[in-house]
């Protein structure tokens, strides 16, 4: 048998509250009415969590295999940079710098100069990138701090209406 949606079951138990609320008649009847209303909005929410939890061990699996796969991938780049090294090394020894065929050309090239620095600090500001100045952030963790002490903060405030689902 399949259970109505999670927020069919949400609603409906929430109309059966209030109804019954109104009634104000014993308040234990009222709540073994709910207590046996809640069934099956709980079973609804245990089967939706055990899905949730489904998809998280696929998604962690995924990562898994994403790692595997960029471990692997670095691993056949850094055997082809080898390679490269190698008939390098073999071209310069034997004195052959360069090789063609049909699909391609192979050549030992000089690679053009590259800048050394020796000393940043002597090198005149002409030469030298400055970053730009970051803005100020506000520090929340501080800010919060001084809120919870009760004390006031021009521009800030404490937001504690927000709620969140804890599965453990």
């Amino acid at each position: 048998m399949s259970l109505p949606a999670l927020y069919t079951l949400a609603a409906e138990f929430h109309a059966l509250e209030l109804a019954l609320a109104e009634l104000e008649d014993d308040p234990q009847a009222l709540a073994d009415t709910l207590e046996g209303c809640r069934a099956p909005l709980e079973q609804k929410v245990v089967n939706i969590v055990k899905y949730t939890r489904n998809i998280e061990t696929l998604a962690e699996q995924i990562k898994a295999e994403e790692k595997r796969m960029t471990d692997r991938r670095k691993g056949l780049e850094n055997k082809a940079a080898r390679i490269r090294e190698y008939v390098k090394g073999c071209m310069e020894y034997a004195q052959v710098l360069e090789v063609s065929c049909p699909f391609f050309r192979v050549a030992v090239r000089r690679n053009p100069p590259s800048v050394i620095i020796e000393d940043a600090e002597q090198l005149p500001l002409d030469y030298v990138v400055l970053p730009p100045i970051p803005a100020p952030m506000p520090d929340k963790r501080k800010i919060g701090e001084a809120l919870r002490r009760g004390e006031t903060v021009p521009g800030a405030s404490l937001d504690e209406s927000k709620t969140r689902l804890e599965i453990r």
